[in-house]
């Protein structure tokens, strides 16, 4: 078996050679488990990850570069003695320091750099203290410590100079102009750097170093001397290249530069001609930067598509945010509606529908093979995660940790080959157009509303049946009063205390999104930009002492995406299977420190009453499990729990009668026939914010499954409140109304039935419908009881009549002789 490892290191070398990147990555992969499950040392392992972890890190995949990286390190100081190891643990900290540095996480960085400062200055090697300089330097840049950046790149030069290889000298002045241009705004003095770096650096240097001399130009209105510039950057790749190239040479690109200078030199580009825009009003120039910022875009899919970690998709979502925001305003600024619309879908959820497409493409096999890996993969990465770094369990579990994603990395490249589609949009958002969302989101009536959150401004589109508008307001003026908003409404006393404050907050907020525009009353769809905030409560107006809020006149709902409403949701919906499953613990483990849900238990009877053969679990039976095995066979789900948008896991969280269950633990097994969740909690629509995604909540782990709707809450909600809210709900539900009529109904009737006090908006609007809004089908109750109620007394009158006739005495007909029948 040893020989083996041996035998893929050949083959990945003759794959290499052939531009057979699957299957090389794959020999490299073998290679590396077998010969750690040997027991030789680590030599080609760690010559393999050297290289392995230079591709992550030119193709973006950051975070496994930095496993990639600490895996490499710790083979190293295992295999290879002193004097022979230090050129691959420079490597090795060199591109886990980059990584960390481009994922902004520079605490981490610094203190890894801080652990290998010694070892590097004892080497004194100049090479090696060049480098440990390059890299704090890129620490304090970061953190606006731009003298202290400077010295140190400064440094770093001076002891490349008395190198061999002098590969840093040109990178490290390149950063020092920056730092002039950028934090200084001294372009001028920038560009005496830039061209010190050109002479200084080698050829893929250049490539960069154009680019950073056509922005200085850009700054200085210079736009001819700029657009020379950046073509001169492209012809590092190939004489007369142009961004359009780029498409379809992705390889050519990657193989001499970073992605991630690639993508700034293109996005640049772009911003230069919105910059020239501004300065001579020419309209062309606008077109161009709309074209630009389109094959940027399709460069960000491209990007997307060669990412195997989430994290590492998660930041390039998070990096395309400028993009999208300057396209949104080139669109502004032409009036092009559906340049805007596509912009504006495609600046969120895009990995929410590469993860809906997973679930429906999958067989039930192949969902359970996905799901144990993840599995294995989540629970190894919590113990690697708790033990002590330099003990050999340490090791260990690294390996172990490899060879799963490994599994799943092949498992995942199977399955595309079988079907091409696989992690691609099942419906490009280019086929979504406005007038689609018109004829078959809105129906004729009601409206769609789209938010988008720049640094600098906010933008609403708002698509009505007959009509569109784009809006713009100030970022800065918004976030105060969008912040106000949600400092009170969360906060009975303080709303109590404060409700004229309230008043004008939540009508500044209202005129701010809508401004003049009018909208037609009815159904409306929300799809926000980041953290959600209830629309419902917005004050559109006031008749005398009573206040107008938005719920009155429309039936929300929201959505992270219009794509996202597009998806066959109901592929599996004339599939057998129950009706309605509630949950409700009522009680938790004093570890916990959970208060009980008094009443939760009754709350979900009399829900169930609505519905033919319900099932509830409570008290000691809505264990964590329990809900594992059983949600995906029910339409509806109601869960009465306490939750959180946060935990010790930094993820959101579930509490059940026996244990936890993290956002992160929800890992589909089967297809659901599940159509509706109710997360009856405290901040289920909670989570962590990614730039570009949106929130990682409950509700969107349901919807990655394939659910199509979900009903959550904001903040920490009111016990009986929630309980009236809901079960009104579901009465509206279960007569067959749209889910966002019912949820609109359910609120209207508690406000209307509730004291003075429970009609404050903290009680009442928490609770937010996500996704689909249609109906649910389903079968009611046979409830006697409830039947003769609703029947009333004519229907009782008919009975007894029916019972008197027919216990009544028999009297035979008389029969007439000679008479025919």
């Amino acid at each position: 078996r040893r020989y083996l490892v041996k035998f893929y290191y050949y083959l990945s070398i003759c794959f290499d050679s052939l531009k057979l990147v699957t299957q090389k990555n794959e020999a490299i992969d073998s290679c590396i488990a077998y010969e750690m499950n040997s027991d030789t040392m680590y030599h080609f392992s760690v010559f393999l990850l050297s290289n392995s972890v230079r591709d992550l890190y030119f193709r973006g995949d950051y975070n496994l570069c930095v496993e990639h990286a600490s895996l490499g390190e710790s083979l190293t100081r295992k295999s290879y003695h002193y004097s022979d190891r230090m050129d691959y643990i420079l490597s090795f900290t060199g591109y886990k320091a980059n990584a960390l540095w481009s994922l902004k996480k520079y605490d981490e960085a610094e203190q890894f750099l801080q652990d290998k400062k010694e070892e590097f200055l004892k080497s004194g090697n100049k090479a090696y203290l060049a480098d440990i300089y390059r890299l704090f330097a890129y620490v304090y840049r970061a953190r606006g410590e731009n003298q202290a950046a400077i010295d140190y790149f400064l440094k770093a030069y001076t002891y490349d100079r008395h190198t061999e290889t002098k590969t840093i000298m040109g990178e490290a002045l390149t950063q020092v102009g920056l730092i002039y241009s950028e934090k200084f705004n001294l372009p001028r003095m920038a560009m005496q750097y830039y061209h010190k770096a050109l002479r200084t650096g080698n050829k893929f240097d250049a490539f960069y170093i154009y680019g950073h001399i056509a922005n200085a130009y850009t700054k200085l209105k210079k736009f001819d001397s700029a657009y020379y510039f950046f073509q001169k950057a492209f012809n590092i790749v190939k004489p007369g290249f142009t961004e359009q190239d780029l498409i379809t040479h992705t390889g050519d690109y990657i193989d001499i530069n970073s992605t991630e200078h690639v993508l700034n030199i293109v996005l640049d580009k772009a911003d230069a001609f919105l910059e020239q825009y501004g300065y001579d009003k020419q309209l062309n120039s606008l077109h161009e930067a709309l074209r630009i910022y389109r094959i940027a875009d399709r460069l960000l899919n491209q990007i997307k598509e060669i990412q195997f970690a989430q994290e590492s998709r998660l930041y390039w979502r998070s990096y395309a945010k400028r993009l999208y925001e300057h396209a949104i305003e080139s669109s502004f600024l032409t009036g092009n509606m559906a340049e805007a619309f596509y912009f504006f879908e495609k600046s969120r959820a895009v990995l929410l529908n590469d993860q809906m497409n997973e679930q429906n493409l999958l067989s039930r096999e192949d969902l359970l093979m996905s799901a144990h890996l993840k599995s294995k993969i989540l629970i190894t990465g919590r113990a690697l995660r708790k033990a002590e770094p330099s003990s050999e369990q340490y090791a260990d579990i690294q390996n172990e940790l490899f060879t799963y994603k490994q599994e799943l990395f092949r498992f995942q490249e199977r399955i595309k080959k079988q079907n091409p589609v696989y992690y691609q949009s099942s419906l490009d958002t280019s086929l979504i157009s406005i007038q689609e969302v018109q004829k078959k989101l809105l129906n004729g009536q009601g409206s769609f509303v789209d938010l988008f959150s720049g640094d600098s401004a906010i933008y609403t589109l708002v698509i009505a049946a007959t009509e569109i508008h784009l809006l713009k307001s100030g970022r800065h003026a918004f976030d105060s009063v969008r912040n106000l908003f949600n400092s009170l409404i969360d906060k009975p006393d303080l709303l109590n205390r404060q409700f004229s404050l309230f008043e004008n907050v939540s009508a500044s907020l209202f005129k701010m999104i809508f401004q003049n525009i009018s909208l037609p009353p009815g159904r409306i769809i929300i799809s926000p930009d980041g953290q959600y905030f209830p629309f419902e409560a917005l004050i559109t107006g006031k008749t005398g002492e009573t206040v107008n809020y938005f719920l009155y006149d429309h039936a929300v709902s929201y959505t992270y995406s219009a794509r996202f409403l597009f998806n066959d949701f109901y592929a599996n919906s004339s599939a057998p299977g129950n009706i309605f499953m509630g949950i409700a613990p009522v009680s938790y483990p004093s570890a916990f420190s959970l208060a009980s849900l008094a009443g939760s238990e009754h709350s979900l009877a009399t829900i169930a009453g609505h519905f033919s053969h319900a099932v509830n679990m409570t008290s000691l039976a809505a264990t964590r499990n329990n809900f594992l095995q059983q949600f995906y066979k029910y339409r509806i789900i109601q869960l009465y729990t306490h939750a959180s948008g946060n935990s010790s896991n930094n993820e959101p969280v579930i509490y059940f009668a026996d244990s936890a269950l993290y956002l992160s633990e929800l890992i589909g097994e089967s297809k659901p026939l599940t159509r509706l969740v109710v997360l009856s909690g405290c901040e289920t629509g909670s989570g962590k914010e990614y730039k570009g995604e949106g929130v990682f909540s409950f509700n969107r782990g349901f919807a990655a499954l394939g659910i199509p709707s979900s009903v959550t809450n904001l903040w920490a909600v009111d016990n009986e409140a929630t309980y009236k809210i809901t079960e009104l709900f579901y009465k509206y539900v279960a007569d067959g109304l749209s889910l966002d009529e019912a949820l609109q109904k359910a609120k209207k009737e508690f406000i209307k039935t509730s004291s003075k006090e429970k009609q404050l908006p903290y009680y009442w609007a928490a609770a937010v419908l996500v996704g689909s809004t249609d109906s649910i089908p389903i079968m009611k109750s046979r409830n006697w009881p409830n039947f003769m109620a609703a029947a009333g007394i004519p229907v009782l009158l008919f009975i007894l009549f029916s019972i008197i006739m027919k216990w009544r005495p028999t009297i035979p007909t008389p029969r007439i002789m000679g008479t025919a029948a």
